[in-house]
């Protein structure tokens, strides 16, 4: 072998290559398409997922909500000696304008076991003895009863506020 002399696969190499330089001058219409259905197809995942990831962030945040709402009741009582009348309970507490992640209103209702035992919620034997509190959900539909099917996605303080989540989750 001699240096400075091409060998003649080096030589069809250089002429291929550079054939194929020359008339390469962009992508095909077969190429476009599969890039954008991949493109689409993630797309159509990372929507999906975002959107399951929004739902439950919103249910976080009604839980925190009706956490802090029930100190701020619970604080109330024990300043004024009973919990606010149920007309007017978010302006009493300072919150006269919130709303649920879903722009509903919480729902509050206060009462006497004694005097109205029907009007509680209840499940499985437990219920609250001093006030409901709750969201519909994101349907905004409810039922006393916690196994309709329109309760499921209501976000309740239940048993005097040790449980404060989703019903189907109860």
């Amino acid at each position: 072998m001699v240096i400075g002399k091409e060998t003649s696969s080096i030589k069809f190499y250089r002429l291929f290559t550079n054939n194929c330089l020359k008339s390469s001058k962009g992508f095909t219409l077969v190429e476009l398409i599969v890039v954008f259905a991949i493109i689409v197809v993630l797309a159509t995942f990372s929507i999906s997922a975002f959107g399951s990831f929004r739902e439950k962030a919103k249910i976080a945040r009604c839980i925190a909500e009706i956490n802090g709402l029930g100190k701020d009741l619970n604080a109330y009582a024990i300043d004024k000696g009973s919990y606010p009348a149920e007309a007017t309970w978010l302006n009493d507490i300072g919150r006269a304008s919130l709303v649920d992640p879903w722009g509903s209103p919480y729902y509050y209702r206060p009462f006497n076991p004694l005097t109205s035992p029907d009007d509680m919620r209840q499940i499985a034997g437990l219920w609250n003895t001093d006030y409901d509190l709750y969201s519909k959900g994101q349907d905004g539909q409810t039922d006393l009863s916690f196994n309709d099917p329109r309760s499921k996605d209501d976000i309740v303080r239940f048993s005097d506020g040790s449980y404060t989540d989703l019903v189907s989750n109860f």
